[in-house]
């Protein structure tokens, strides 16, 4: 018999949690006050940014204490049961696709026999209309379209997707009924910017003023 696992509970310490609180509110207050109007003001601020490092420093550091446990294990669980599961994902995908095969060949059969049924109804049907004509009577009623049914297969279900591939990426337009399928990569386009190209075709290449602030070894 499998035991069931009781969920593993996070235990935080309350008083650790309220100092982490109290210090930011009071350290949110005092950024709040600050207006940066002087080169004091300015350091002041600065000297707030490293202060506001510090205080994320220490939630995640207490965040990752807590939670790198509770990874680990969901680490380890995971592992121990991926290769049962690769597994039935395997023999399904399999299964599925032997039962695509199947499908399609008995819908060449059946396609096969409507056919041959439909050209003996064609041909039953022109010898009633001549014998007809020669009685001089009334052509009988053209017959009903031929069709042989499917078998049913309980829970089986066919689906036909119409799907896309690439075929020749220099014949892609860009926009097609009105949808863009062709999107620039900006990401490629910001690696030749960091490497020094200064000119892309179509793009505009410009420099945009941040701010930074170092913290000291100590604090790190």
């Amino acid at each position: 018999m499998v035991e069931k696992n009781k969920a593993a509970e996070v235990k935080v310490d309350e008083k650790q949690m309220q100092e982490l609180e109290v210090t930011q509110k009071d350290l949110i207050s005092q950024i709040h006050s600050v207006e940066i109007v002087s080169v004091e003001t300015c350091q002041e601020a600065v000297d707030y940014i490293k202060d506001i490092k510090k205080q994320k420093k220490k939630a995640k550091d207490f965040l990752d204490f807590l939670v790198k446990p509770l990874k680990e294990q969901t680490k380890r669980v995971t592992a121990l049961f991926k290769p049962f599961i690769d597994q039935m994902d395997q023999e399904e995908s399999n299964l599925k696709s032997r039962i695509v095969v199947y499908q399609d060949e008995q819908e060449k059969v059946r396609k096969a026999e409507e056919e041959k049924l439909r050209k003996q109804q064609e041909a039953k049907y022109k010898k009633e209309l001549a014998k007809a004509e020669k009685k001089e009577e009334l052509p009988p009623a053209p017959p009903a379209p031929v069709h042989v049914e499917k078998p049913k297969i309980e829970g089986l279900q066919i689906r036909k997707t119409w799907k896309a591939r690439i075929k020749d990426v220099n014949k892609i337009p860009r926009l097609f009924n009105g949808v863009e399928l062709m999107v620039p990569d900006m990401v490629q386009a910001q690696k030749l910017v960091k490497a020094g190209v200064r000119e892309i075709p179509g793009f505009e290449i410009y420099q945009e003023t941040g701010s930074a602030v170092s913290q000291e070894k100590d604090d790190l």
